[in-house]
């Protein structure tokens, strides 16, 4: 089995210093499984849909992958005070979302979306890396209701981890650490075995 994740710097592993983040957890889970399944971690830090959509269908083609799980929206409903707006506004993410799908049925039938996750507004308004990007919980969650909403007109699988409790793991506020990354790994993993996904 071959498996495509793509997202930004949590999918990719960012704020994990015991490992790759959540995406290795579940590769080297699945590895054991059976060795010749393949996990592609495909997060690239700062990553929005649109940026997602420059490379996916040349990430995917060449894999000939099985499933694809998409994580979305935290850098989308991020506000960028230079532009003065959401880094990507609500109808243009909702544009991007039908292209993803788009690409990625003309490969699989495997489709999960994966929402983002509650952040810590003390620390985000700004950020504490650029004082020009903010971070809003009541933006991430109607985003994240957009995916989910999404999944179930298009009957695809939805993992929800917003109301995951990754408040103590918050290593600036945005970013999780290592027992973060393993709360995501563990709800990803339970939902991918109850949906017969793994």
């Amino acid at each position: 089995m071959r498996i495509c994740i793509f997202g930004a710097s949590t999918t990719y592993g960012s704020g994990d210093s015991e490992m790759g983040g959540w995406v290795d957890r579940l590769k080297v889970y699945l590895a054991k499984k059976n060795y010749k399944n393949q996990t592609y971690n495909l997060g690239i830090s700062g990553a929005t849909s649109e940026m997602l959509l420059e490379r996916m269908e040349c990430e995917v083609k060449p894999r000939r992958l099985d499933v694809v799980i998409v994580g979305l929206g935290g850098n989308d409903s991020s506000y960028r005070e230079k532009l003065g707006r959401r880094f990507v506004e609500l109808d243009e993410f909702k544009n991007n979302l039908n292209k993803i799908f788009g690409i990625a049925k003309k490969y699989t039938n495997k489709i999960i979306f994966l929402g983002a996750y509650e952040m810590d507004e003390a620390r985000t308004n700004p950020t504490e890396w650029n004082e020009y990007i903010f971070y809003k919980n009541k933006d991430l969650k109607e985003y994240n209701d957009i995916v989910e909403d999404f999944c179930i007109k298009n009957k695809i699988d939805f993992i929800n981890i917003y109301n995951l409790d990754l408040k103590e793991n918050l290593i600036d506020g945005v970013h999780v650490d290592g027992a973060g990354h393993e709360k995501i790994f563990q709800k990803v993993k339970k939902d991918l075995l109850k949906n017969k996904i793994i």
